[in-house]
């Protein structure tokens, strides 16, 4: 799977009209070949901080969907009603829950200074 996301500091008197756009092209977006979602997503400490995170089921499918007109008025919003922008691209090698989560941050278990092995392993009674 593949991802971008573009994060971008809309100004301030221009945050409805950036939500009400996106609002308008999401669905263009989800119907296209290969999408598989768009989300947008505000920073909790800078309120006028936005990111659009969209996922793909192939590198083929974001390629073309840069190429499309929609992705163009996207990056035409940030420039413009943004003070600045930023582009990531990501490929997704793994998805899963808590089980995953556990498995990737699981560090020995028998080491008395693992914060994190402590928090996985069931409390003992002493």
């Amino acid at each position: 799977m593949f991802s971008y996301q573009v994060r971008v500091e809309i100004k301030e008197d221009k945050i409805i009209e950036f939500v009400e756009f996106l609002s308008t092209i999401r669905e263009d977006f989800r119907k296209e070949k290969g999408c598989l979602s768009l989300n947008l997503y505000r920073d909790i400490e800078k309120e006028n901080n936005y990111g659009v995170i969209s996922e793909w089921k192939s590198r083929e499918a974001m390629d073309k969907h840069f190429k499309r007109t929609q992705f163009s008025l996207l990056v035409g919003a940030a420039r413009v009603l943004g003070e600045n922008y930023e582009l990531k691209i990501g490929q997704i090698f793994e998805t899963g829950n808590s089980q995953l989560a556990r498995e990737k941050i699981r560090l020995d278990p028998n080491k008395s200074t693992n914060a994190v092995g402590h928090l996985l392993k069931p409390p003992t009674n002493a």
